[in-house]
């Protein structure tokens, strides 16, 4: 090439930053952009903000939402996906559903940056452990609950019997998921459910550090910062 050629610059990282000890953008974008390509590029810069998904519920609607957010994600070859998990948990099958698209997303050498934020209860907690290793946060008042399946079955005694089996089998798979993105040996979760009397195991933040369920603590944030950079090219 020859003459003066302008090159438009992006550039993203993901920053992780202590809460509060920065200024941020909600929920966790952070974006600078020169004045200049702010006026001349606003439709490319738009389309170059990272996809960012917030998951509250675990049901049939948000499963569509969750596809529909990756799908945005991929189709940008974004390569990290932070996912924001403010939720009181849920329907496990919805839950389910949400891993197998993360874990194929994991497969193709996608990141999945999973964050507490308020609550990460039930289906919330699983869904924080299914994120990449490395890239799973609470932020410091964050609340994790931890506990077994339920269900509300009602009918003949031998459809009890079989929702009853069918219920202890999904706890044992879901702590087995929860042991490995914490990477503790199997059976770790399910003894201090136990310990707890079946009761509701709520832990905080650094309780969740300590046992490994996240990596760290504190809000990490997508920096996006846009510029225009001029070169002169010789012939």
């Amino acid at each position: 090439m020859t003459g003066s050629r302008r090159q438009d610059k992006l550039e993203d990282d993901f920053d992780f930053k202590d809460w509060g000890s920065d200024k941020h953008q909600s929920p966790l974008l952070e974006v600078s952009i020169d004045p200049e390509f702010r006026e001349q590029h606003a439709d490319r810069l738009l389309a170059c903000v990272p996809t960012v998904i917030e998951v509250n519920d675990f049901d049939d609607d948000a499963v569509h939402g969750f596809e529909k957010s990756v799908g945005i994600a991929l189709q940008a070859n974004q390569r990290i996906i932070p996912i924001i998990i403010d939720s009181w948990g849920g329907d496990c099958y919805s839950l389910l559903r949400m891993l197998d698209l993360i874990a194929a997303v994991q497969q193709r050498g996608y990141t999945v940056a999973t964050i507490a934020s308020g609550k990460a209860m039930s289906c919330g907690a699983i869904r924080l452990a299914a994120g990449s290793q490395g890239f799973r946060y609470a932020t410091p008042d964050a609340t994790i609950l931890i506990h077994e399946v339920s269900s509300m079955t009602y009918g003949k005694s031998s459809e009890v019997v079989v929702e009853a089996s069918q219920v202890q089998a999904l706890t044992t798979r879901l702590y087995a998921i929860l042991d490995a993105g914490c990477q503790q040996k199997s059976g770790y979760w399910e003894a201090r459910v136990h310990a707890n009397k079946h009761a509701d195991l709520y832990i905080s933040s650094a309780q969740a550090l300590e046992a490994g369920l996240v990596n760290g603590i504190g809000l990490p944030r997508y920096r996006l910062h846009a510029h225009l950079d001029f070169q002169w090219l010789g012939p």
